[in-house]
């Protein structure tokens, strides 16, 4: 069995496409991969970038090689599936939605798109995303209830260093956006212990008061280092459908702590205590810097067999596996 994966964020999604062929190889399917680097990586235009994506799709899917395609990410929101159904050939088409409703300004999301996209639907097209709140509002927003919900793909964890410093290292890593919850982490530097080494590293973050930000671009190999070194890893959103960052943490064995009410409640299980419940940060993260290297690595290894069990089962259901 031999499935395409088209990935049109070469760069932004490199670590995310690399465990998808992961999950994929560990279930037993072959994968081919074709990546575009996107116009922010390159040296070319989103013209070019979006041809560049077509030409790829096109020729994958009228080869008909391949049992199936992934495309890792929607270049015009909810037009894509329509897109690649079309000259499918019949071939499984399946587009992963990681924002719905996306979190910064994005094309094909309106309501002609999501029209355009229930006729995806109907030429074997189908949306993967990776939380239940992602399915609810693909259903919601467009009527197209045939979703696939699979986890977040990720690579086995492995082990962590063994933290002897009394000062905790809490982190959050990832560019700002509007839906950061800035509050929440105003609140928790007034209230953590002087031993808490608290800091942001991203692009476009602004001053927080108890928060050492760092406003600058972060490479892959700095991106791992800092999660490695640090006790707990923050998702401070007030809304988000996914955390690829959330994920990279938990291969690392590192805990990783951000609201009930969002995808981590089905990444790390409702009961989980590094959930943070009623807007209490402090308790949360307490739990999570507090925890054991061990507990970090029992907690990301269950999660991991999770997500092989049910992308196996699903590639099964769709007569891929």
């Amino acid at each position: 069995m031999t499935v395409a994966v088209l990935n049109p964020l070469g760069a932004g999604l490199a670590h995310y496409t690399d465990s998808l062929e992961h999950i994929l190889s560990s279930c037993g399917v072959s994968v081919q991969l074709m990546s575009i680097t996107e116009p922010s990586s390159a040296d070319y235009g989103r013209a070019r970038w979006l041809a560049s994506y077509s030409y790829c799709g096109h020729r994958v899917l009228k080869r008909g090689r391949h049992q199936a395609v992934i495309a890792t990410w929607p270049t015009l929101g909810y037009v894509d599936l329509s897109m690649l159904s079309a000259i499918s050939c019949a071939i499984p088409v399946y587009v992963v939605m990681h924002d719905p409703r996306p979190l910064v300004y994005a094309r094909g999301y309106g309501a002609f798109a999501r029209t355009i996209a229930r006729r995806g639907v109907v030429g074997r097209g189908r949306f993967i995303v990776h939380s239940d709140i992602a399915r609810q509002a693909i259903r919601e927003d467009s009527g197209i209830n045939e979703v696939i919900y699979v986890p977040h793909p990720m690579f086995a964890p492995t082990a962590v260093r063994s933290k002897t410093s009394l000062e905790k290292t809490v982190r959050v890593l990832g560019q700002y956006k509007a839906d950061r919850d800035v509050f929440g982490l105003r609140q928790l530097a007034r209230e953590a212990p002087p031993s808490w080494r608290l800091e942001v590293v991203g692009r476009g973050w602004p001053d927080i008061e108890g928060w050492r930000v760092v406003n600058r671009f972060v490479d892959e190999d700095s991106f791992d280092r800092l999660i490695s070194d640090s006790d707990a890893v923050l998702i401070p959103y007030t809304r988000f459908f996914q955390s690829g960052v959330a994920v990279r943490a938990l291969e690392a064995g590192v805990p990783v702590v951000g609201p009930s009410s969002s995808s981590l409640s089905d990444l790390l299980g409702s009961d989980c205590g590094w959930l943070v419940r009623d807007g209490d940060w402090l308790n949360a993260v307490t739990r999570a810097v507090n925890a054991q290297p061990e507990e970090g690595m029992v907690k990301a290894q269950g999660i991991y067999d999770e997500v092989v069990l049910l992308w196996s089962r699903m590639l099964a259901r769709e007569g891929l596996g």
